[in-house]
């Protein structure tokens, strides 16, 4: 599915790419998700469960919008979003442990912005993490609720939104 041109871009220290998810890249992207889930120190019975519910699959890649940051070092990080039926989501950003604070998570974000400006959608639902939430809002989301967890019945997670103010509805 393309609705965003991909291309090389130079940063200090070499070049990396933004492209789409090729279907055969599913089991590596859910692998690179879950040891980005293992970051936050969660503990075991709980990364277990939340293996099964964070993965990438063939159709998701074939359906949706699924992007990836790569370079001289291998694919580093990734976002999943969702537009179905008007209800655009982003369903999963993850960036690979090692390069957590090295600026990836704000290339993929922008990238992101550019997509949902290219599809001209103005705002977006964003399910997050706890341990992710200051990231969202940082680069401009807004917790509108709560929802709960998939994995864990008595954790809540932040329910987002981001709208973006340069596309006009």
């Amino acid at each position: 599915m393309i609705a965003y041109t991909c291309g090389s871009y130079l940063k200090s220290g070499g070049i990396y790419i933004i492209r789409e998810a090729l279907s055969s890249e599913a089991s590596l992207l859910s692998q690179l998700a879950f040891e980005s889930k293992s970051y936050w120190q969660y503990d075991q019975e709980y990364l277990v469960a939340a293996r099964e519910q964070i993965k990438i699959t063939y159709s998701d890649i074939e359906q949706d919008y699924v992007y990836l940051y790569e370079d001289e070092q291998g694919i580093s990080g990734f976002y999943h979003f969702m537009n179905i039926q008007c209800d655009p989501e982003l369903v999963w950003f993850f960036v690979h442990p090692k390069s957590i604070g090295t600026g990836i998570g704000k290339i993929l974000w922008n990238h992101l912005l550019e997509l949902i400006r290219n599809l001209e959608i103005n705002e977006f639902m964003i399910k997050s993490d706890p341990n992710a939430e200051s990231f969202y809002i940082k680069h401009g989301a807004t917790r509108i609720g709560w929802k709960p967890s998939s994995v864990k019945g008595d954790m809540k997670l932040p329910l987002l939104k981001y709208i973006d103010k340069t596309v006009r509805a």
